[in-house]
């Protein structure tokens, strides 16, 4: 239970107390730090506990300035050593560090690579900066350094048992009086709202497929043998993002999901928050020194033949074995010699438990392997970030040809999305999720990532329109459930078609 020692349940599964309603009431006075768990159709270790705690200071992690990274002005590192942890925890109440590091640091752990060929063209820019959309997008923020959340404050509830337990000199009554003003605020939203207005894409359709040609034309030339391509869907979102993140929490139900409120720290940074739903899993550590990493590769959206066509496709079977390939080699540099296995080298799951009106078949499946090893005598967590960021799944096959693909082909820096979002335990366990299906909300705007692998075959209009796929667990902000019927008498009314996301593309 993430590195704490044994802890007393404070309440059970006959007291009721639902982490929604717990998450609607928390406190405005507390900044809040969520780590978010569904119950799963089988138990599974990493997807067991979820932690609503009162964040703490954040405290700055130290990144070296990578070679061949470009940073924004005033945001470069100026650190000669890199340390993805925080500093190392005084005596004190026991905790956890919650936190996030963005993709463009976690590229302080790749080496520079340059391409031995250059008959990969880089796209030419579009027409404008962005296609024209109903919400005016930002600058692109400056690339987000690590920051970690000291929690030694909160709740924390087990989807296996449905017990809570409380961190921090917290109680029961505290928690069910904050779980009833939860709940009572949820009753209360009689008529749904749709708080997230039209998304635009930083690329548009053109740019993105024209992005896919060039890295066909890169795999072809030897460079590289698979790539992940990016852009980012932006529009406003007219609510507090911790609303947002419970709709979606509910609906998306998913394995790995983060809140992370960052409060402003100046007139320059405003408050923002991240909000990720995601289905993966980067790394579990272990305290004894063992690790697991889940890399998903493949995805279709819920559909009556979406099993059979993932499960016989060889282009997505292809993608996920060099992923598997590559992050046995990552764990092969800190683990012991023969101890990285791989004991499922692929499984199909569903992702998205509860359906919206009218879409049965929400939700998603995706491809998944998982891998395993045991930490050499000395290896460290700081050691083994060292060796696999950013994780493999999101940026390709070689890792650095892929990588040095990217920052050629890519619009803008990434932030947070495709960085890694989780804890770290004072025992040194840790486990941190891929921040994909993962969204940043800063003063008022939404920046949602989605991306494609991209291989030799791949077709640019299909890549583009999986990237879709991919946002609309976005949907419940734009098409929110209905209110049940309070008249039995009232006849049903017909099922709603699905309702598809609005886009400014």
């Amino acid at each position: 239970m993430f590195g704490l020692p044994a802890l007393p349940p404070i309440a059970s599964a006959s007291d009721a107390i639902s982490p929604l309603d717990v998450l609607a009431g928390w406190p405005d006075r507390w900044p809040l730090t969520a780590l978010w768990s569904c119950p799963t159709s089988a138990p599974l270790p990493w997807s067991r506990w979820t932690l609503l705690g009162v964040a703490d200071a954040p405290q700055p992690a130290i990144i070296a300035q990578p070679a061949g990274i470009t940073h924004p002005a005033g945001t470069a590192p100026t650190a000669t050593t890199t340390r993805w942890t925080p500093p190392p925890t005084a005596d004190g109440p026991p905790g956890v560090w919650v936190g996030a590091i963005s993709y463009e640091c976690a590229l302080a752990a790749a080496t520079t690579w340059q391409p031995r060929h250059s008959t990969a063209p880089t796209p030419a820019p579009p027409t404008s900066p962005t296609p024209p959309t109903s919400h005016a997008s930002p600058a692109p923020p400056a690339a987000p350094r690590p920051l970690w959340h000291r929690v030694t404050r909160g709740f924390i509830y087990d989807t296996h048992t449905s017990q809570w337990f409380a961190l921090g000199g917290l109680t029961a009554s505290d928690l069910a009086a904050i779980a009833a003003q939860g709940a009572a605020l949820r009753m209360a939203r009689s008529a749904p709202v749709a708080p997230l207005g039209p998304l635009g894409s930083n690329t548009g359709r053109a740019r993105f497929t024209d992005m896919v040609r060039s890295a066909r034309a890169a795999i072809a030339a030897g460079d590289v043998y698979q790539v992940n391509l990016a852009h980012l869907l932006r529009g406003p979102l007219d609510c507090h993002p911790r609303d947002a993140f419970g709709a979606l929490a509910d609906t998306a139900a998913p394995w790995m999901g983060a809140y992370l409120q960052t409060p402003p720290t100046a007139p320059s940074h405003p408050h923002h928050a991240l909000i990720s739903l995601s289905p993966e899993l980067f790394l579990r550590l272990s305290a004894d020194g063992r690790v697991v990493t889940r890399p998903i590769k493949g995805t279709r959206r819920a559909a009556p033949n979406a099993h059979q066509d993932l499960l016989r496709s060889d282009k997505e079977r292809a993608e996920l074995t060099m992923i598997v390939d590559l992050m046995r080699n990552d764990l092969g540099r800190v683990c012991l010699p023969g101890s990285v296995t791989v004991p499922e080298p692929r499984t199909l799951e569903h992702h998205g438990a509860h359906p919206l009106p009218g879409d049965p078949q929400a939700g998603v499946w995706h491809a998944t392997a998982t891998i395993t090893g045991t930490l050499r005598p000395g290896a460290t967590r700081q050691a083994l970030l060292d060796a696999t960021l950013p994780p493999g799944s999101i940026s390709g096959a070689p890792k650095a040809s892929a990588l040095s693909l990217i920052r050629r082909l890519e619009a803008e820096p990434r932030g947070h999305y495709c960085g890694v979002i989780g804890w770290l335990g004072d025992d040194g366990s840790m486990a941190l999720s891929v921040a994909i299906r993962t969204a940043s909300v800063v003063d008022g705007t939404l920046t949602y990532g989605v991306g494609a692998g991209v291989v030799h075959d791949s077709d640019p209009d299909l890549e583009w329109d999986e990237t879709l796929a991919k946002a609309a667990v976005l949907a419940p902000l734009q098409h929110p459930p209905t209110p049940a019927r309070t008249s039995s008498a009232a006849p049903p009314a017909p099922p709603a078609p699905p309702h598809p996301l609005r886009l400014c593309l």
